[in-house]
């Protein structure tokens, strides 16, 4: 796997950007103008145009998901080790 870089960042940024953007915009040139404009018959272009929205919006909510889920549970498996770091307590486990 390649390295973590800042352009990666960048290029995810515009992309989530171009996304948004392509779906609503306040200009009125947007998916969204587009197919309010000719409703309420639906061209076959504007159905698929959606249908590719639509999968690109689920692959990036999955990303989403998975990033907040990643940073919740490293969060958590580290959280004994923050709070010995902040407090000075130790967490220990008691065992009968």
């Amino acid at each position: 796997m390649d390295e973590f870089k800042f352009s990666g960042v960048l290029w995810r940024m515009l992309f989530s950007l171009v996304l948004v953007l392509l779906t609503f915009n306040p200009t009125g040139h947007s998916y969204y103008h587009w197919l309010v404009d000719g409703l309420p018959s639906i061209q076959p272009l504007e159905a698929v145009a959606g249908l590719l929205l639509l999968g690109m919006w689920v692959s990036v909510m999955g990303w989403v998901v998975l990033t907040i889920l990643g940073l919740v549970l490293g969060f958590g498996m580290s959280w004994a080790h923050v709070r010995r770091r902040v407090s000075g307590q130790a967490s220990v486990d008691r065992v009968d």
